[in-house]
């Protein structure tokens, strides 16, 4: 008996320790919170170890896929990260989806033996549910969305999640695009990412647009989200529609050219030109020569314009639309007639269209004309207004231009109802009339008005009297 308890006191104290090491490492448990989320939400994984010597967690790789710890760096899928914690342990996990659909996502877990090594046996693998970033270019903006043409475009972009992104354009046969980070000279390729390797995920570019069609044309930009290099996320795009300008410029247009003034201009007196014209950088005046007559206008009144020729320069042209007050002198003693050309600027190119032109004539007078005027009478007489222009019939009992005798008195009579002959005094009634007319009038020798003027007629034809306005000797008659 006592060799016995020996033997067994001795295997157990031998091999008690190598009935422990055989015991294999495992997962206890595996779990994560939430168990699904959207993009770029933080996963809780939490696990406990079973005869472990620590773990090793993976996320394994898929595309469009990214890992962030929770201090936003950078997590590598497919690659294990070792702990040598025996117990219990956790990890926090950023999941972006940038894949265009909503992905599962395996986590694993995997215990080490008491060498170190990986268990694989003894691992656990569980599954999250990841939403998908529904806009992972943030922004994508132009510098405009209406072009001018040979004025270049710049577009930019910015992203948090992405790693790069590239630019496709839409085909349109009218339209073609040039970049300086494309290859010179060459038109960027339409209906396919353009740029190879891909562009950084935030950056800018510049763009020069042409447009043969002689109308303006919408044109859409699209800015594709890079899963890995050349794969794309087409689902998710983001666009820019522009509005690109038509390199063909039409004639120009000369709406109208005119003066207020009919009459002939007196030498000084404020001639008001005004004009509209489309499709012009600007408009000229050419001024003809004539003996005697110099001209100058509002813009500069100190210069005299230039005769025969264009009365401003090319870089001073008057505005496409507009007025201007031109004033001119005749140092000569005879009616003098002016022509003034108006000849609109090309858009596009320099010179003018001479086949647009617009022509005024105008009169001036010499230097010695004098303004009439209408003598004012000394005695004004105005009549009621609203008197229409018509003869108006009016009676009046004048005394007999032949002396008449006083009537002789009438007898008194008592008698109520009594006859009361009549005199012997002759009366007579004389009809006159009065002739209402409106008479063009320079008031203050500029401002024209219509100026009442009364005529009191006999029955004879005599006129009797004339009545003017009393302001009417401040201006002359046309």
């Amino acid at each position: 008996m006592k060799k016995l308890f020996s033997a067994i006191v001795f295997v157990a104290t031998v091999f008690s320790p190598l009935i422990s090491l055989a015991q294999n490492p495992a997962v206890a448990s595996f779990t994560v919170s939430p168990a699904s989320g959207p993009s770029g939400y933080p996963f809780a994984f939490v696990w406990s170890l079973e005869n472990a010597f620590g773990s090793s967690f993976l996320i394994p790789c898929i595309q469009g896929i990214k890992l962030k710890y929770l201090n936003d760096s950078a997590l590598a899928c497919g690659t294990r990260i070792t702990s040598q914690v025996a117990t219990n342990n956790g990890l926090g996990v950023k999941v972006i989806n940038i894949s265009g659909n909503q992905v599962s996502v395996a986590a694993r877990v995997i215990p080490k033996d008491s060498s170190g090594k990986d268990y694989d046996a003894g691992g656990q693998t569980l599954y999250i549910s990841v939403g998908v970033n529904q806009q992972p270019i943030e922004k994508f903006t132009t510098s405009t969305t209406t072009t001018v043409s040979g004025d270049p475009v710049t577009i930019s972009w910015s992203s948090t999640d992405l790693d790069n992104v590239n630019l496709s354009i839409e085909c349109k046969p009218e339209i073609k695009v040039l970049s300086q980070s494309y290859t010179a000279g060459l038109y960027l390729p339409c209906g396919k990412p353009i740029f190879q390797p891909d562009l950084a995920k935030s950056g800018s570019l510049k763009l020069n647009f042409t447009n043969s069609s002689v109308d303006p044309l919408p044109f859409t930009l699209t800015l594709i989200p890079a899963m890995a290099p050349g794969v794309y996320n087409a689902i998710y795009p983001s666009t820019l529609i522009l509005t690109i300008a038509s390199d063909i410029v039409p004639d120009p247009v000369v709406n109208y050219f005119t003066t207020s003034v009919s009459a002939p201009a007196y030498p000084g007196q404020v001639l008001p030109i005004s004009w509209s014209t489309q499709n012009t950088k600007g408009v000229n005046l050419k001024i003809s020569c004539a003996d005697g007559i110099t001209a100058t206008s509002s813009k500069n009144p100190s210069l005299a314009l230039p005769c025969g020729n264009y009365a401003f320069a090319d870089n001073d042209l008057l505005p496409p639309s507009g007025d201007l007050n031109l004033s001119f002198q005749n140092s000569g003693s005879l009616l003098n007639v002016v022509s003034i050309n108006l000849t609109p600027a090309f858009k596009a190119k320099t010179g003018y269209d001479a086949t647009k032109n617009r022509t005024l004539s105008v009169e001036v007078r010499p230097k010695n004309s004098a303004r009439a005027s209408v003598a004012a009478p000394k005695v004004p007489q105005l009549l009621p207004p609203n008197v229409p222009k018509s003869v108006v019939p009016q009676s009046s009992q004048n005394q007999s231009a032949q002396p008449q005798t006083a009537p002789a008195p009438r007898p008194k009579v008592d008698a109520p109802h009594a006859y009361i002959p009549p005199t012997d005094a002759k009366t007579t009634i004389k009809k006159e009339f009065q002739i209402v007319e409106y008479v063009r009038l320079k008031f203050l020798f500029l401002i024209p008005v219509d100026v009442k003027v009364t005529t009191t007629k006999d029955e004879g034809g005599n006129i009797k009297n004339v009545k003017y306005p009393w302001w009417s000797y401040l201006g002359f008659l046309r």
